[in-house]
């Protein structure tokens, strides 16, 4: 078991959602449909909108809920990057939708794990938010792309 602050752990989450972004992006510009390509774009600027929040609220919080300290195993499996094959994976929407299924579960599992080892409520409260805005935005997805079909 390490130790970790909660800041490491939003700086973490962070870094991911700006990888998933540059990642989707990346894929956009490959060979793809035009209805892949717009949601591709679409969730690349999400993931950018995820990661500034993480921003804002590090930017507001207090030094006691940042530097708080709390002993967290990290699963080696949780936010792995995704590869670059993984791009070329992606040729219909559904595709691009099971990506961003799987990344986002990544994400609420590691809010759900620092919620649990959370020692104070107001940390577990924070880890909690994490998590519910990553079940909103899968939500949110998900009609985004039942709209996109229509088109």
């Amino acid at each position: 078991m390490r130790f970790e602050q909660t800041a490491d752990a939003l700086n973490h989450a962070c870094q991911f959602h700006t990888a998933l972004s540059d990642f989707y992006l990346a894929t956009s510009n490959t060979d793809k449909s035009e209805k892949v390509k717009l949601l591709l774009e679409y969730m690349a600027e999400n993931e950018k909108t995820l990661a500034q929040a993480i921003i804002d609220y590090q930017e507001q919080a207090s030094t006691d809920v940042l530097y708080t300290w709390f002993p967290y195993t990290n699963d080696a499996d949780i936010l792995k990057l995704p590869k670059h094959e993984d791009g070329d994976l992606v040729q219909e929407p559904s595709d691009a939708i099971g990506l961003a299924t799987k990344y986002s579960d990544e994400l609420i599992q590691l809010f759900t794990e620092m919620s649990d080892y959370s020692d104070t409520a107001e940390l577990k409260e924070l880890f909690d938010n994490l998590a519910d805005m990553q079940h909103q935005e899968k939500r949110k997805l998900s009609m985004n792309v039942d709209r996109l079909m229509d088109l």
